[in-house]
Formats: structure tokens, sequence, C-alpha cells
């Protein structure tokens, strides 16, 4: 039997933008935070236009989700590689300028699963596994920001 296809609400859409829009702020005030620890700068706009990018960017990104989500429903994580290549794409386009070399969006990615991560975890009720992804983490920027500062000196 062929299974149809059929598109998901457009409410679901704008929860995927949403869920987007506020990981993606968040991970990058985040990891703003964490480059001035480590005395680097990571080369930002300034916040009105990294505003009006991570609306753009995220918007793509809860498209990209409702569209994946529409054709296979149960894809899990694989269902997030797609729209996450969009963000990337989009902020390494608008900062090339800023002498980004990649690991800059790898970051936003990093930060940005952690932050979505945590966040599932805690509303859904494993605060032990948030609690993990947290301390699991916050250890790994310890490491970097460690290498970082070794670097430098």
């Amino acid at each position: 039997m062929k299974e149809t296809f059929v598109m998901l609400p457009a409410a679901d859409f704008l929860r995927f933008w949403g869920v987007s829009f506020v990981t993606l702020s968040i991970a990058l005030v985040l990891m703003s935070v964490f480059y001035r620890l480590i005395d680097c700068d990571l080369g930002l706009h300034g916040w009105a236009k990294e505003t009006v990018l991570a609306v753009i960017a995220s918007m793509f990104q809860g498209v990209g989700l409702w569209v994946v989500y529409s054709i296979a429903p149960n894809g899990g994580y694989r269902s997030q590689v797609i729209p996450t290549i969009f963000v990337a794409i989009i902020y390494y386009a608008t900062h090339a300028g800023k002498d980004w070399d990649g690991w800059e969006m790898t970051g936003i990615l990093l930060f940005q699963v952690a932050v979505w991560m945590i966040g599932f975890f805690a509303l859904t009720g494993e605060f032990k596994l948030a609690a993990i992804v947290l301390v699991s983490f916050l250890g790994a920027l310890l490491i970097i920001g460690k290498s970082a500062k070794g670097v430098e000196n």
C-alpha cells in the first residue's frame, strides 16, 4: 500500500521556527560570551543585524524541519541535518568578510544542539540527562577554552 504525502499544519511550521529562533539566539549569546571569556572576537555584526539574521536563518531552519518532518515524521536527529545546513550556509555567507574559518559555524551548531538537548530533556522531565549534557558540554568548553588560551600564549 502506497503512503500519501501530507504536509504538517502551518502551526507546526511556526513551532519549528520559534524553537529554532530561540535555540539559535541563546546559542549565539552563549557563544559570544564564551568567545569573550577566551579573549577572542566572534566577529558578529551587532545585535540588531544578528537578530534579523537569526530570524531569517531560523525561518529557513523551521521550513526545513517542517518539510522534512512532513516527509519523514520518524526521522529523529537525521531529520535535523539538512535544516541545520541552511543555518550554516546563511551564517557563512553573511559573515564571510569577518574571517570566519568554519569553526564559528561548527560552534553555532554545537551550541544550538546543546541548548536544544538541555531544553528538551528538562521540559520532558529527564533532568539527569539534561544535567549530563550540560556538564559534558561545559567540560568540553573548558577544554577548548584552555586550549585556545594556550595557543595564544
